[in-house]
């Protein structure tokens, strides 16, 4: 696997491809939002067990600075309600966090030969969050999106932004001991798209805010099917 690092127009991003990845060949394309409070170099380890050999994967550098946490820079898409305290500016913040995602896309559509729909966007708790606003509304650029430990920011707005096409595959996965993001909010985003006529693939682990091995094993399999029927 190489890995790459890209000061890209709105947002630094690390890629991932294959040892012997051929610059004139189409791939499947992964895209990874990291959570509150991480950085883009967070979820790259997944890419060794999803499929490194198959796939490209990208990882966007969320836009807002938190400085130090943990021992690194940290980032985040928004500001959460406990440290900001106005929904308002959340929204604002997401808003433009979705806007410099639009930049990151040019830019990777600039190194790879994309196909239509052959792409994957998912990401973990706040990347989850971003996950559903951004790639909802976009059926025709992602095949699927993963939604991973995370919840829907505001159902009633993004029902306005939803599609007539509703096959788009989803994948939630959730902790039932999650502290974090209750893991009644991963359900509630479940309930939510089944009722708007999706058919989401909701799964429940013996986990809290993570990301464990079982997650991973069906995460995989979900994405070989995904770009299967996109095949076939």
């Amino acid at each position: 696997m190489d890995i790459k690092k890209h000061d890209g127009k709105s947002l630094s991003f690390l890629t991932a491809e294959p040892d012997d990845f051929d610059a004139s060949s189409i791939l499947p394309i992964i895209v990874l939002l990291h959570g509150y409070g991480s950085h883009m170099g967070d979820l790259v380890g997944l890419s060794e067990f999803i499929g490194a050999d198959r796939y490209i994967f990208a990882f966007p550098n969320a836009p807002f600075s938190l400085g130090d946490m943990y021992g690194y820079s940290s980032f985040a898409w928004a500001e959460i309600e406990e440290n900001m305290g106005s929904t308002a500016n959340i929204v604002e913040m997401l808003k433009e966090s979705e806007q410099r995602l639009e930049y990151f896309f040019e830019d990777l559509k600039s190194l790879y030969s994309i196909e239509s729909g052959n792409m994957v966007l998912g990401g973990f708790s706040q990347g989850a969050i971003m996950t559903y606003g951004f790639g909802l509304p976009r059926p025709d650029e992602f095949s699927g999106l993963v939604a991973l430990s995370g919840r829907i920011q505001n159902q009633d707005q993004l029902n306005t932004q939803l599609p007539k096409d509703r096959s788009q595959g989803l994948f939630i996965a959730h902790g039932s001991t999650d502290m974090v993001i209750p893991v009644g909010q991963g359900r509630e985003a479940s309930r939510f798209l089944e009722e708007c006529g999706y058919l989401p693939k909701y799964h429940e682990y013996q986990m809290g805010h993570e990301i464990n091995e079982a997650v991973i094993s069906d995460l995989s399999n979900w994405i070989s099917c995904i770009f299967d029927q996109r095949d076939h």
